[in-house]
């Protein structure tokens, strides 16, 4: 693929399986550049202050996300500390919480109370081979262990070894990889164990980390070498590698204000995190570490989007992004109470526009520059509104990008068995995302379900909080509240797309 001639590039909407939301204010602010950046599932690391520890936290966290910016699947992890027990775990896996994170006590942004023994862990890890939850290894040993002449990445390497071979279903990722030798070491390991590679540990080197206080960022960029290994493992096509971009903000005095070598550790990439990837792709390719023919259309999906997806178990995104235009990337982000830098602002970037795609009824996303994309053409009832060709309207009702993969797969399924009640259904789904409800859900397996099961009521609606933390609960709801009867091929399949006795879409 010819990068730096290309003019527009269609893709299915990245899946960014390491992002940092903070909280408060930051919060507000960076949420909403997921979508900025092609993004429509996130996986949300739990470091914050106070860390989340338990189910409560993560769902309620949850919950404010979707009120920030509802057009994004936010998968949900655990702070690892000794209250997470496998109690805790058994409640976590029940309740839809995606992983748990493993910081090493110390070793970055708001990890003091991070792990300090892994043996202490053992009984949580078993825990966690048991419900299927994910393993995410911040893999940095603690600066006092590595020997010298190693790096953090490199003196962790062997922990990971463990673990894989103690705990060898238990899916682990090695998060942010830096170093060639971690890409040697995840492709050693089994089918189970899985790495992210970040936007900026694609382009950054440790001569940019060690200037400059917007480059700097834990793991520490490396060597030129280790750079071009995690090029060419993006676009290796191995399953195991996939994007993650562990964009972690800070208010930009903090960065600029502190003094040289000091500056919190992180780099903010996500209003334009699937550009830089691309972006990084093109001068890898101008450097000769790449060929044209090393990027494809088929790697960079996979790398993107499709892997983390499967690696996570998660159904393939319908919906779609297109990049086709250059603009340059602003300074920074801001409202009124924060500002965050940009990494590489002032460089030419691929911006974006919203697409749609009729044919196949699917939802596009809307990826801007700066988080001024526009939204997809919906209006407050659920109905999308087209003139055709003879000037004529024409309306028809799709599913809004609220949710994506779960209710369009709930649909897809019910359109088999029942035609008929698929556009009660739908309405009903519909009903919930574009009424006054969602900030009042918090949902688990079974979404779409779920989320039109707590609309149906207005006594559910007006709760400040409702946690639907079983498909069982959430589906009786559902069909009391609905003229669908028990009898009826449309419950089976429900019952089947969401309690697992079929395809799980989620």
């Amino acid at each position: 693929m010819d990068l730096k001639n290309i003019q527009r590039i269609e893709l299915p909407a990245t899946a960014d399986m390491h992002v940092h939301l903070r909280d408060g204010d930051m919060t507000e602010l960076v949420t909403p550049t997921l979508t900025a950046g092609g993004v429509d599932t996130a996986f949300v690391m739990p470091n914050l202050v106070p860390p989340v520890t338990t189910v409560e936290m993560a769902l309620e966290y949850k919950q404010k996300l979707l009120a920030i910016n509802p057009n994004v699947n936010y998968l949900m992890s655990l702070f690892l500390h000794s209250s997470v027990t496998p109690e805790v775990i058994d409640k976590a896996a029940a309740a839809g919480v995606t992983g748990v994170k493993l910081y090493p006590q110390g070793a970055t942004t708001n990890s003091d109370n991070g792990v300090a023994d892994l043996k202490a862990f053992y009984d949580t890890f078993e825990a966690m081979e048991r419900n299927d939850l994910v393993l995410n290894l911040h893999g940095e040993a603690l600066e006092a262990l590595a020997p010298a002449g190693m790096t953090l990445e490199e003196a962790f390497l062997p922990t990971l070894k463990r673990l894989h071979e103690r705990f060898p279903k238990l899916r682990i990722i090695l998060e942010h990889c830096t170093t060639s030798a971690a890409v040697e070491a995840v492709k050693a390991c089994g089918p189970n164990v899985g790495a992210t590679i970040t936007a900026h540990h694609l382009y950054l080197t440790e001569a940019d980390a060690c200037c400059n206080p917007f480059a700097f960022c834990k793991p520490i960029p490396k060597k030129p070498l280790d750079r071009d290994a995690l090029l060419k493992a993006a676009m290796s096509g191995n399953p195991k590698f996939f994007f993650g971009s562990d964009s972690a903000p800070h208010p930009i005095s903090n960065k600029t204000s502190s003094e040289k070598g000091k500056a919190p550790a992180g780099v903010f990439t996500q209003p334009f995190v699937t550009q830089l990837v691309i972006l990084a792709l093109q001068e890898g390719i101008e450097r000769g570490v790449l060929a044209d023919a090393d990027v494809t259309q088929e790697k960079l999906e996979n790398f993107l989007s499709k892997n983390g997806r499967a690696f996570y178990k998660l159904p393939q995104t319908t919906r779609r992004i297109v990049l086709e235009k250059k603009e340059t990337i602003p300074t920074s982000v801001k409202s009124p109470t924060v500002e965050v830098g940009n990494s590489r602002h002032g460089d030419e970037n691929l911006a974006a526009r919203v697409i749609s795609t009729p044919e196949t009824r699917q939802t596009s996303v809307v990826v801007g520059v700066f988080g001024k994309g526009l939204q997809a053409p919906y209006i407050g009832s659920g109905i999308k509104q087209s003139e055709d060709d003879d000037g004529s309207t024409r309306r028809e009702r799709q599913l809004p990008a609220h949710f994506g993969f779960t209710s369009d797969h709930v649909l897809r399924e019910l359109a088999l068995y029942d035609p008929g009640h698929v556009e009660e259904i739908q309405g009903l789904i519909i009903g919930v995302l574009f009424g006054n409800t969602l900030k009042s859900q918090v949902c688990t397996r079974g979404d779409a379900v779920a989320f039109a099961a707590v609309g149906l009521t207005e006594a559910a609606a007006n709760k400040s909080s409702l946690y639907c933390t079983s498909d069982q609960y959430a589906l009786s709801h559902f069909f009391s509240a609905s003229s669908l009867t028990p009898e009826t091929s449309v419950r089976r399949r429900v019952q089947r797309c969401c309690l697992g006795t079929g395809r799980d879409p989620a």
